[in-house]
């Protein structure tokens, strides 16, 4: 899809004599019901046998995964979410992470009863027997997590308020206090810097310092430093794209990212599992 949309313009001139362009809008349109599929299927892949699929099998083998995409996808519902994207996400990431699930419990129980061994001894023993498979696993669970933090970029809060010290603003469940806005030099910079405190449910959370840096010969261009607060469930950024040295005026871009942390996570994942994939197999004792 990404070569065919990149080319487009080139196969529009070559077929009707005019270029025509398609701009970031359209990879957003097309790119969100892909993903979704291509998020469907890493969970359905591998609830089939090989050459080996019957209708009963192919019914034991979605009860569990079907089950937790309906919850999960319920339970989002009920919370409220309405933005469909992210709750269809959140669904197919569930039935995705129960497929993965049921395959690691069936595969160890499998293995404890060959083995006479404990639970997570099977498990470790399984993982290691068949490292392609289980660790391509593990890449599947990595994906859940992205996909989870994308799904969160539809919760995304966003406000740009003009503070004076002593004024707040609330966006989600984050308060916003600004405290003061200060001149520094350290010789090389000037420093605009507002200080601000951050509160949830009412108790102090935080203290944040985003600023502007005027670099000596290129006052002209100066920098924005985002001041960053990272969550499990949120991230909040606090921005100062402006001020006003003269009544105190601080102009501050306040965003709240829901699991945008999940990304970094899935890539780690990802990473472990793509290891474990490469590992090389170990010959079983019957050979």
């Amino acid at each position: 899809f990404v070569l065919f949309a990149t080319m487009f313009p080139t196969l529009s001139e070559a077929i009707t004599g005019e270029r025509l362009t398609v701009g970031p809008p359209f990879f957003n349109k097309w790119m969100l019901p892909i993903g979704l599929i291509l998020l469907f299927l890493t969970g359905y892949g591998p609830l089939l046998a090989w050459r080996k699929s019957t209708l009963s099998n192919f019914r034991e083998q979605f009860v569990v995964p079907t089950t937790a995409a309906v919850l999960v996808g319920g339970g989002v519902v009920a919370m409220g979410v309405r933005v469909w994207s992210s709750g269809l996400c959140f669904a197919l990431s569930a039935f995705v992470a129960g497929t993965i699930a049921q395959e690691f419990w069936r595969g160890a129980r499998v293995r404890q009863h060959a083995t006479g061994t404990d639970i997570l001894t099977a498990l470790i023993g399984l993982v290691s027997r068949n490292k392609r498979r289980y660790g391509g696993y593990i890449v599947h669970l990595g994906i859940v997590l992205i996909f989870l933090g994308f799904a969160g970029s539809g919760f995304k809060q966003e406000e740009q308020v003009a503070l004076q010290p002593g004024q707040q603003a609330k966006v989600g469940a984050f308060t916003v206090r600004l405290d003061a806005v200060t001149v520094t030099d350290d010789g090389q910079k000037q420093m605009h810097t507002a200080s601000t405190t951050v509160f949830q449910d009412g108790k102090e959370l935080a203290k944040m310092y985003p600023a502007r840096w005027y670099f000596r010969k290129h006052e002209d261009q100066p920098t924005t430093e985002v001041a960053i607060r990272r969550g499990f469930a949120e991230d909040l950024y606090l921005v100062m794209p402006a001020v006003d040295l003269k009544d105190q005026t601080a102009s501050l871009g306040i965003i709240v990212n829901p699991l945008v942390n999940w990304i970094w996570s899935g890539f780690g994942l990802l990473a472990i599992g793509t290891g474990i994939a490469l590992l090389p197999e170990t010959r079983s004792e019957e050979h």
